[in-house]
């Protein structure tokens, strides 16, 4: 299949439309459904698989009380990005920033460290989600929390309404529905199951997108 995500994140252009649209992607109805589902404790280590810019791992810190951050993206550029941003938070906050493509194997880090595994938007343009989130099982504490946010099928019309108001042309957004929105809610569910998490659940967040988690129980 054509690769439709991945063939810019170098640009410059593209990582600075990152960063313009975060607060659309990331807006209050995620952290709502996000903190309502992962619990009040704080999550003191956090990990982002595909962190692009960085943003994220900002507002890991800012509200859910994360100290130590670690963020994992195959861009240069992105991850550029990303340590201006988190260069801004507390002398406190600890972040590493590790650039590899998640799609050719595990990065070099540390095992049942993490509070919490995010990813976001990151497991349709995986060619295995099920490693990826194998391995995120494994950074994880016991009952640690690995969640993610991706696209999901079942609206295609609102899937173009939205990539059309973002800036995208029709044409292109109904091109990349069956790229973005391959699986459903219950599709990414089993791959949590898949990966050995459990207590998993789900919110939707409109018509085209969703989050997942799972939890690594204790042994």
């Amino acid at each position: 299949m054509e690769d439709l995500g991945r063939a810019d994140w170098q640009d410059p252009k593209r990582v600075a439309c990152m960063i313009e649209s975060y607060r659309h992607r990331y807006g209050a109805a995620f952290w709502t459904a996000l903190r309502d589902m992962i619990g009040a404790s704080p999550r003191m280590c956090v990990v982002d698989l595909g962190c692009g810019p960085g943003l994220f791992l900002v507002d890991a810190a800012r509200l859910l009380g994360a100290n130590t951050l670690y963020g994992i993206d195959a861009s240069r550029e992105m991850l550029g990005q990303a340590q201006e941003f988190l260069e801004t938070l507390s002398p406190d906050v600890s972040f590493r920033l590790i650039c590899h493509d998640l799609d050719q194997g595990d990065p070099p880090l540390g095992t049942e460290n993490a509070d919490l595994v995010f990813s976001g938007f990151l497991l349709h343009e995986l060619e295995r989600p099920e490693r990826v989130l194998l391995f995120a099982r494994c950074l994880l504490k016991p009952g640690g929390v690995c969640a993610a946010m991706d696209y999901v099928s079942g609206d295609e019309a609102a899937f173009v309404d939205a990539m059309t108001h973002s800036g995208m042309a029709e044409e292109q957004a109904r091109k990349r529905y069956p790229h973005m929105c391959k699986r459903s809610v219950d599709d990414i569910m089993h791959l949590f199951e898949e990966a050995g998490l459990r207590r998993i659940s789900a919110c939707r967040l409109g018509n085209y997108r969703a989050v997942v988690i799972g939890v690594k129980v204790f042994k």
